[in-house]
């Protein structure tokens, strides 16, 4: 069972791999957006968001994700929501944010 599931990680570590150097060839390294920091200006940033994900103590599958909304400059949090979640697929350190997660439950 344990060497099934260690083929299986291979597998899947070798499908994110190839997607990191997919989603890499497509990053953009200059500003693209019309937006800026000074709040005088008329397209000053408005929010800024964000999402994280944590896992329940010894368990590599069930985790809470949040994700937050802040106004910008005064940092207020404006909305925020978290949710259960179960991972359908391991968790391998620097490939987070290609883990598929299961539908939400409350």
């Amino acid at each position: 069972n344990k060497k099934i599931m260690a083929t299986q990680n291979h597998h899947i570590l070798n499908l994110w791999k190839n997607e990191q150097r997919s989603l890499r060839d497509q990053l953009i390294e200059f500003n693209c957006f019309d937006w800026v920091l000074d709040t005088n200006a008329s397209n000053c940033l408005k929010r800024i968001g964000g999402v994280d994900i944590s896992f329940v103590k010894d368990n590599d599958i069930d985790a809470c994700a949040c994700l937050v909304v802040l106004e910008y400059p005064s940092l207020e949090v404006i909305y925020s929501d978290c949710q259960k979640i179960a991972l359908n697929q391991p968790y391998i350190a620097g490939y987070l944010s290609l883990i598929h997660i299961s539908e939400p439950t409350r």
